[in-house]
């Protein structure tokens, strides 16, 4: 029992963290010179795109391309999305914001443990795919005491 406390205590943590470095502007990652223009999601299919990431009934091996950075840890998807899947959560997106021509922000709002919290998850044009910023998953798994090797 006090081990799922300090479980729930730790999300809770992880969640509030990236939440608000999220939301201050963190990192921004280095675009190569000469990136490719990337087409905006809706609202509707990032939601879809969030709903099928957290998904527990979806292998990991079809989510290896969701996260930047997942070549260098295939298991960095795992870290990351089980956090939401495990405890339960569920995202709704509100907003999907350019911040330039290869990275967006998904405005979402987290429902955890009988709790709305708004979420902002910064995503990059990678391969030609929409992907969880690195910066932000590496943090994510920094406050759960997780590492990775993509996180170096």
């Amino acid at each position: 029992m006090q081990s799922s406390v300090c479980r729930s205590a730790w999300v809770l943590a992880a969640v509030l963290l990236v939440t608000t470095v999220a939301a201050c502007g963190g990192k921004v990652p280095t675009k190569p010179k000469h990136a490719e223009t990337a087409p905006i999601p809706t609202v509707t299919e990032m939601d879809a795109w969030l709903r099928h990431a957290i998904d527990p009934t979806i292998p990991a091996a079809e989510k290896q391309d969701l996260v930047q950075g997942s070549i260098a840890d295939p298991d960095l998807v795992s870290k990351v999305l089980s956090l939401y899947s495990t405890e339960g959560a569920k995202l709704q997106v509100k907003d999907v914001v350019k911040r330039d021509p290869t990275s967006i922000i998904v405005d979402a709002d987290l429902d955890l443990w009988s709790e709305t919290r708004p979420q902002q998850v910064p995503f990059v044009y990678d391969g030609g795919v929409w992907k969880i910023e690195k910066d932000y998953a590496c943090r994510l798994t920094a406050v759960l005491n997780l590492s990775s090797p993509a996180c170096v």
